[in-house]
């Protein structure tokens, strides 16, 4: 039997609760996300007929540096964390998927990912994207004084030992939409998140812990 070990995780934590829409946090929803993606992972499992176990793991709450660190232990295969993207204009829609930046396999894992998601949402797809630190792109001027030479990646994204994605499946101020379609998103991420899993049956056996998707190493 091989395994996939998953750590699905919420977006921000009690303390730092991320945007905020109308009295809404981001953490109010990604908490709902985080244990539903799960329910569903281990409904799916239930129904697999080939050797592969997914293992979701339910990530704490204690900060972005603890997060990454229990993921790192646990040596999963894949990390999910989930946000909501934030905007003034209440108008704008769209669900994007962000990867670590030069990761071929994080990308190949966010477009298994995001294009089954924004069906799922029935929302605009804003693509699989790099994910930097505030977006704050190289070589691109991204808001006024932006200066080329400091940007990073996403701490989440570089610091994880495993491919790793940021999910946002749409924008917070359409938060009475996305309760709507709550379970749709969950559930396509789940059967996106076997698929990748699934995927392992066609990969040679590998000494040791897999520390990475089975698709092309960045």
């Amino acid at each position: 039997m091989k395994y996939y070990r998953v750590a699905i995780s919420a977006g921000h934590h009690p303390a730092k609760q991320g945007a905020v829409w109308h009295g809404v946090t981001e953490f109010d929803e990604t908490q709902y996300w985080q244990d539903e993606i799960i329910r569903q992972l281990e409904t799916e499992n239930k129904k697999r007929a080939h050797g592969v176990e997914i293992i979701p793991e339910r990530i704490g709450w204690n900060g972005l540096t603890r997060k990454v660190r229990e993921i790192n232990q646990l040596e999963c295969n894949l990390a999910i964390e989930v946000h909501f993207n934030a905007c003034g204009d209440p108008t704008v829609r769209g669900c994007e998927t962000l990867y670590f930046p030069g990761s071929e396999a994080g990308l190949a894992a966010g477009i298994v990912i995001q294009n089954p998601l924004a069906a799922a949402m029935q929302t605009k797809s804003r693509g699989v994207k790099p994910g930097w630190y505030r977006m704050d792109r190289p070589g691109v001027v991204d808001f006024y004084g932006d200066e080329d030479g400091d940007e990073m990646p996403d701490y989440f994204l570089r610091a994880t030992n495993c491919t790793s994605l940021i999910l946002e499946p749409e924008f917070l101020s359409q938060i009475e939409y996305i309760r709507l379609r709550r379970k749709a998103g969950c559930f396509a991420i789940a059967k996106a998140i076997t698929s990748l899993a699934g995927a392992l049956l066609n990969e040679p056996e590998k000494e040791g812990p897999t520390e990475d998707l089975p698709a092309v190493q960045a």
